[in-house]
């Protein structure tokens, strides 16, 4: 896998600039429809796309057809292994998305106040609705991404995607936990079980529909702190540059 990724990331690497996003910059603009959309940068990360078009591209490759990328926001020190064409870890990193079909709608508060409703009395049968849908969608990428890279995909498969609880709600959004394991064949037919935790923040911006996502590869209970602490972190930042 991380020889992969070193060929995807040699595509671009010509062509990357000095410069690039900044970690100091406080919020990354998104238009959704004809509003545009602050989203704070997390402290410690970066939105790569200028400084790492390559790893923009793995974040929409990443994203499902029926979404559109945002933002993704990764480790100041991924960033720069990156940019200097080293293999980053990516043990923890962000994505910020919107739903395309409602782009051009206003999402008003009692519309919002039902989706909140329906996530909280209904998240895991949600979550286990769309496990064979992101199943393909990740068969799909990692041709695309095998592709452009001219080399055979890995072969990864998602477990069960099992929500964890509702941890933090508000007028403007609801976020949840959840967890599930990556499986990586390996050369010579051995199997790498990654567990991955992550937060699920659905959200209601200037009338639009932001989707904002945390992962952590999981090792113990402190990672889900971490997410549940980052996002709560987020989500007055969010409030307050909109």
């Amino acid at each position: 896998m991380r020889r992969f990724f070193r060929l995807l990331l040699a595509l671009s690497l010509p062509l990357l600039a000095a410069d690039g996003a900044h970690a100091a910059d406080a919020t990354y603009q998104a238009p959704i429809g004809r509003a545009l959309v602050e989203l704070p940068v997390p402290p410690g990360f970066i939105e790569p796309s200028r400084s790492v078009p390559p790893l923009r591209t793995l974040g929409e490759r990443m994203t499902p057809p029926s979404n559109r990328l945002l933002a993704l926001f990764v480790s100041d020190s991924d960033e720069r292994d990156a940019r200097e064409g080293r293999q980053p870890g990516m043990a923890r990193y962000y994505m910020a998305q919107t739903l395309r079909q409602t782009e051009e709608q206003a999402l008003g508060g009692d519309d919002f106040g039902q989706v909140k409703t329906v996530l909280r009395q209904q998240y895991q049968q949600l979550l286990s609705s769309v496990a064979g849908t992101a199943q393909g969608h990740l068969d799909n990428a990692m041709r695309e991404i095998g592709r452009d890279a001219g080399q055979d995909a890995p072969n990864l498969k998602l477990g069960e995607l099992r929500g964890l609880d509702v941890f933090d709600e508000r007028e403007g959004s609801i976020s949840l936990l959840a967890m599930t394991k990556l499986a990586i064949q390996q050369a010579g037919g051995q199997v790498l079980e990654i567990p991955i935790a992550m937060s699920i923040t659905t959200a209601r911006v200037k009338d639009k529909l932001v989707y904002f996502y945390a992962y952590s590869q999981y090792r113990d209970k402190t990672d889900l702190d971490w997410l549940r602490g980052t996002t709560r972190d987020w989500l007055p930042r969010l409030a307050a540059a909109n």
